[in-house]
């Protein structure tokens, strides 16, 4: 078993181990991980296990985890960009910009919507649970 794995099954339930062992060096680390690990899942779950402990918010971890991550470097390396552009009519599109390297054999921007058959088609599906991931991350931070 992996050891993100296993810090998550100690970390589930447990609030007073969240809430008063978990300080803001703890979170660092692991943000710092996730900066390196190019779009791990595992890696924004563990930070979702730090956001609340059975539903009920943690708060200090969700402050810590927010200010980490909306540092300039770990936000462009952790958070993937959503743009909204409109459609026809009132019709809204959200795309996700998956890469800024126009060498690159993945495209630039793909719709929501579109992001798991693309990544399915290619065999591959890495980069759309770690979007889930990443969605999962920000609703927990906002409890």
């Amino acid at each position: 078993m992996l050891a993100e794995e296993t810090t998550n099954e100690i970390l589930r339930g447990n609030k007073l181990l969240l809430d008063k062992q978990i300080n803001s060096n703890v979170i660092r680390n692991i943000v710092e991980t996730c900066a390196r690990s190019q779009k791990n899942k595992r890696f924004l779950n563990l930070l979702c296990s730090l956001c609340s402990c059975n539903e009920e918010a943690i708060s200090s971890n969700q402050d810590d985890i927010c200010d980490l991550l909306l540092e300039e470097e770990d936000f462009t390396s952790i958070l993937m960009k959503i743009n909204t552009r409109q459609g026809l009519g009132m019709q809204k599109i959200h795309e996700v910009i998956l890469t800024e390297d126009k060498n690159s054999d993945i495209p630039n921007k793909l719709e929501i919507e579109k992001l798991f058959d693309y990544f399915k088609q290619k065999g591959d599906l890495t980069m759309y649970y770690y979007f889930e991931s990443m969605c999962k991350l920000v609703s927990l931070m906002c409890l």
